[in-house]
């Protein structure tokens, strides 16, 4: 069986930030690691909290609404995360996890060890999986053969 671990971004590649960081930070970071979700740890990696693009973009909103979008950067990110995060233990199956995340309609799960944060798993982490196994099913499918002669 594979575990969510064998498809998980590791602690090691991954982007975290911690509640005192500013907009600014996360927003800065998801532009350059083109990423969607940043979990938000304490000094001893639990995590406390996460933040998704669609939260920046609210926090933003947009010029015309009257906010000063220099003073919304500012904002601490403990203010906009989300608090309540669903984790996944990194032994837990990825069919499991991917059930789990398509029926909460989650974008990802912060995977723990003993609730330390020990990566992510993403919903672009299973379309990979899944191109991967439609590109395998098409270069295995027999020929069609042409019956009509």
């Amino acid at each position: 069986m594979l575990s969510v671990s064998d498809l998980m971004t590791p602690r090691g590649q991954l982007a975290t930030l911690t509640p005192e960081d500013r907009l600014e930070s996360a927003r800065e970071l998801m532009a350059s690691r083109q990423i969607r979700h940043i979990p938000i740890v304490d000094p001893a990696d639990h995590v406390v909290g996460i933040v998704s693009h669609r939260d920046v973009l609210a926090a933003t909103g947009p010029a015309s609404d009257g906010r000063d979008p220099e003073a919304s950067e500012d904002i601490p990110l403990a203010r906009l995360m989300s608090t309540e995060v669903e984790v996944v233990d990194e032994r837990v199956g990825l069919r499991t996890a991917g059930e789990f995340m398509h029926r909460h309609r989650f974008g990802c799960l912060p995977v723990v060890r003993q609730d330390i944060l020990v990566g992510i798993i993403t919903d672009s982490d299973y379309l990979e999986v899944a191109l991967s196994l439609l590109e395998q099913a098409e270069t295995t499918e027999p020929e069609e053969v042409d019956t009509s002669a």
